[in-house]
């Protein structure tokens, strides 16, 4: 549900940034957001610094508004902390799925020693 909503959201944000362009600036706006979706995590970041910069300098093909590159931004956060989750989801499952092996081996082998005996 949480996917389909964020997707339903990017895809809102996309269709609000073509919608406020005139017709001139669509090709430029789509191949941006065609390159954005494509890129990795680490190329984002350097697109969205980018492009920050020739707004600034009023270079930029597409003349994406402020608050659409916060939009854009938001979007690559969201990614960061995905990834994120997932580093750390890796991690927990290293540290507790030996500890649970060994702490089982130690109940079995004490187990075992009080039968023996």
């Amino acid at each position: 549900f949480l996917r389909e909503y964020l997707k339903s959201n990017y895809d809102r944000m996309v269709a609000e940034i073509m919608a406020h362009h005139p017709e001139g600036d669509q090709a430029a706006i789509q191949a941006f957001m065609v390159s954005f979706d494509k890129a990795s995590i680490e190329v984002k970041g350097e697109m969205l610094a980018d492009l920050k910069q020739r707004s600034k300098k009023s270079e930029d093909p597409a003349h994406f508004s402020k608050v659409e590159r916060k939009g854009l931004r938001k979007v690559y956060k969201r990614e960061l902390v995905k990834r994120s989750q997932l580093l750390r989801i890796a991690a927990a499952w290293i540290i507790t799925v030996p500890a649970s092996a060994l702490m089982a081996a130690l109940l079995f082998y004490m187990m075992r020693g009080m039968m023996i005996s």
